[in-house]
């Protein structure tokens, strides 16, 4: 009898992707703050310590209006998180509130993390994978599928690629990338820029033709994953190199000097605790 598994992943994280849009907290009550009687040793300064510990849903916990806009988000508005950064934000997309990188003290992400630590607030999935994990098309094969869930889950580092494949030079930029494959634990992701949302095909024959086949993201929604992801669409090839908590490890413009040497260094298994 085949294994369910794969078909429970998918289950499980597509109840996620629903979760993800919805930005009213009436069916999930924010924490007030972080519980004065825990024990934890979670804070802002070392949350980026303890990604595995990151919730899925983050909350505000007071109004905050986006930089340039008329009116504030409310108390109570939830959103997917993406990512926390070093300057002490939560990145989180909050559906059709927008993504907006939020200072960590106007959220609840701190006492939800506690809670996911302590066990009594559950993740189905590392957060990059429930953001992001259905999302991508199998790159080889003679029908356009879904690539499975399962075997992105197998990986610890995603190095998520953003270009025009119709540009001159993608096909060596697709075979210096591909130099990349041996990095253990390391899954190329391809977010292809500027197509039409049904050109499903040019972007797997590009990919094949470069020998670089890897899954990529539907045409329709990587442009949309790349606001997501970096906060706007970038006009040369670009890439960011995050954990499967969506983590960031690298980013950068792909024309500078010595950048495959950095990325081969950045995604390479830690060799001390600080990435978990």
């Amino acid at each position: 009898m085949p294994s369910l598994r794969p078909i429970v992943w998918l289950v499980l994280l597509g109840a996620i992707a629903g979760a993800l849009a919805c930005s009213s907290a009436e069916s999930d009550p924010a924490p007030a703050g972080i519980p004065a009687a825990s024990t934890s040793g979670l804070t802002a300064a070392n949350i980026l310590e303890h990604e595995r510990a990151w919730p899925d849903i983050v909350a505000l916990t007071e109004p905050w209006t986006p930089p340039g806009a008329p009116l504030a988000l409310k108390q109570g508005y939830r959103g997917a998180l993406i990512r926390v950064d070093d300057a002490g934000r939560a990145r989180i997309d909050f559906g059709r509130h927008g993504k907006h990188d939020i200072p960590l003290e106007s959220t609840d992400l701190i006492a939800r993390a506690i809670e996911v630590e302590a066990g009594t607030r559950h993740k189905v999935a590392p957060n990059f994978l429930a953001h992001f994990g259905t999302q991508f098309v199998h790159p080889s094969g003679l029908e356009l599928v879904p690539f499975p869930t399962p075997e992105l889950a197998k990986s610890e580092r995603f190095l998520c690629i953003f270009a025009n494949p119709r540009d001159a030079g993608f096909e060596d930029l697709a075979r210096r990338l591909a130099s990349l494959g041996d990095v253990p634990g390391l899954q190329a992701l391809f977010f292809p820029l500027a197509m039409e949302r049904d050109e499903l095909q040019p972007v797997k024959d590009a990919l094949q033709k470069s020998a670089w086949a890897v899954p990529f993201a539907y045409p329709r929604a990587a442009e949309m994953h790349a606001q997501s992801l970096l906060g706007e669409l970038p006009d040369r090839p670009y890439a960011l190199l995050v954990t499967s908590e969506g983590r960031l490890l690298h980013r950068s413009d792909l024309a500078e000097a010595g950048v495959f040497e950095a990325l081969r260094a950045a995604a390479s298994p830690p060799s001390s605790p600080r990435h978990n």
